[in-house]
């Protein structure tokens, strides 16, 4: 059976100012090469034998912007849902599962994340479709670092023969030392991947999350899609903002966790685009306009402008016509503050 991928297309990346801002978000920056995040999204799906074509979940503002994004590299989305504005994870996964054909098997898939070795990612996935059941799969990535800024999910068995493991618990965005305990414990990244049969997720929003479900369904337009895109109501502003892990699988007794032994990064901020992306000899990524004299284990970028830099070390410097950051690698998190910071004259 093809699996059908849903490709939710809503983080705005808030954390990569100033490259993602209101008019850019996430899925459409090329941050790793020539394609953007949302194409390479759709690129790891082109196996027509194991996947069908995928569908696209996308907010108002930007759904033109992605599928203009995927018709530039050939692909076309059976179905768009459109979003009237952001509600997070879980209701954006309900709407598509709700949208998605009876008995569908769906691969719920962030259009803004970075998997290494395409033949091992779908491998992984078809491995899992050919176990999963009833059940609800997330993918799990063997961690090689104490990441404070993932999720973590303790299996509660062992690495077997088999595809899938059940789930023993979910640690979010651990201390430090938690991380490291974790790891030793042999704890996974969470992915942010999630399989199922569409009657499984809608099964467990009706057992765990029965006012999201409510509220999208009122959400779903009474006539059929247009030219092959669903725009929800306003209604869907009613659904509670949660994420799906919250929501769902951190309360589901179906809930099992599969093996993705492929490189893997949310992207989530300019430290994760530096680990993600081909360094010179000096461990520097120099995109743009840049001159960089004497720096090591810098992210340097000139979007539309210059970037010049000297002495430096573990440092970030991005410079577009519209704004200029600079920041210590290890200070990556901070930019979300100093995005939202207002202007101060002296």
């Amino acid at each position: 059976m093809q699996i059908t991928p849903v490709i939710l297309a809503g983080g705005g990346g808030a954390r990569l100012w100033p490259l993602s801002r209101p008019d850019r978000p996430k899925p459409l920056l090329k941050l790793l090469g020539p394609r953007s995040l949302l194409q390479e999204t759709a690129a790891r799906f082109a196996d027509d034998a194991r996947f069908a074509p995928p569908m696209l979940s996308a907010g108002q503002a930007f759904a033109a912007a992605c599928l203009r994004d995927l018709a530039e590299i050939g692909a076309a989305p059976s179905l768009t849902v459109v979003e009237p504005e952001g509600r997070n994870t879980a209701a954006a996964i309900a709407a598509a599962a709700l949208a998605a054909p009876a008995g569908a098997l769906l691969l719920m898939a962030p259009a803004d994340h970075a998997i290494g070795a395409p033949a091992i990612f779908c491998d992984a996935v078809a491995c899992a479709a050919a176990a999963v059941g009833a059940g609800l799969a997330v993918f799990g990535v063997t961690p090689d670092r104490p990441e404070t800024g993932y999720g973590y999910i303790v299996p509660a068995s062992e690495r077997g023969t088999g595809a899938l493991r059940p789930i023993g618990r979910f640690t979010e965005k651990p201390s430090h030392a938690t991380a490291i305990a974790l790891i030793d414990a042999g704890a996974l990244w969470n992915a942010g991947l999630f399989l199922g049969r569409r009657e499984s997720f809608l099964a467990a929003f009706e057992t765990l999350a029965p006012d999201i479900l409510a509220a999208v369904t009122a959400a779903l337009p009474a006539g059929a899609a247009t030219s092959g895109i669903l725009h929800l109501t306003a209604a869907f502003g009613d659904a509670r903002s949660a994420p799906f892990d919250k929501a769902i699988m951190e309360r589901t007794d179906a809930g099992l966790v599969a093996d993705l032994a492929a490189e893997w990064s949310d992207v989530g901020d300019w430290a994760a685009v530096w680990r993600a992306s081909g360094k010179d000899g000096d461990g520097n990524v120099m995109l743009g306009d840049v001159v960089a004299q004497n720096c090591r284990g810098c992210y340097l970028r000139g979007e539309g402008a210059a970037a010049r830099a000297a002495d430096l070390a573990d440092m970030v410097v991005i410079a577009t016509p519209e704004a200029t950051l600079t920041l210590p690698l290890a200070a990556a998190q901070a930019v979300r503050r100093l995005a939202d910071a207002p202007p101060v004259s002296r």
